[in-house]
C-alpha cells in the first residue's frame, strides 16, 4: 500500500472518532488553522504546500501535518503509526506531526 493510501486510512480513522482530518486542505498552515477552527474543535491536516513531499504516491520527503491541541496530535500520531507510516511528534504543541518517507533498503554487498 502506498503512502498517500496510508495517510487516507489513517485520516478515516480519525474521522470516525470525531476529528475533521483533512489532505491538501488550504494554501497555507495560517488560512487552514484559521478555516478548520471555525468548523471544528479537534482537527489535522496538511496543505497545498505540503504536496511537495510526495512524488506521486508515495513520499519522498517529510509530510508536516498540523493540529488543532496536543491531545488530538497524540490520537493522529498513533493512528498514523498504527497505518505504517513513521510518524513522530516531540510533545511541543508549536511543532508539527512529522511524518518521514519509508527508509530505502539498500544491499551492501561489496565485492
Amino acid at each position: 500500500m502506498n503512502d498517500r493510501a496510508k495517510l487516507d486510512h489513517a485520516f478515516a480513522d480519525l474521522r470516525d472518532r470525531g476529528v475533521m482530518a483533512e489532505d491538501n486542505y488550504a494554501c497555507c498552515q495560517t488560512c487552514g488553522h484559521y478555516e478548520l477552527a471555525e468548523q471544528a474543535d479537534n482537527y489535522v491536516f496538511w496543505h497545498e504546500q505540503d504536496e511537495a513531499a510526495f512524488e506521486g504516491d508515495d513520499l519522498v520527503d517529510t509530510l508536516s501535518i498540523r493540529f488543532s491541541d496536543g491531545m488530538t496530535a497524540v490520537a493522529a500520531t498513533t493512528l498514523l503509526l498504527k497505518h505504517g507510516l513513521r510518524a513522530s511528534w516531540d510533545g511541543d504543541v508549536t511543532r508539527t506531526i512529522q511524518v518521514k518517507p519509508r527508509q530505502e533498503t539498500t544491499c551492501s554487498n561489496s565485492q
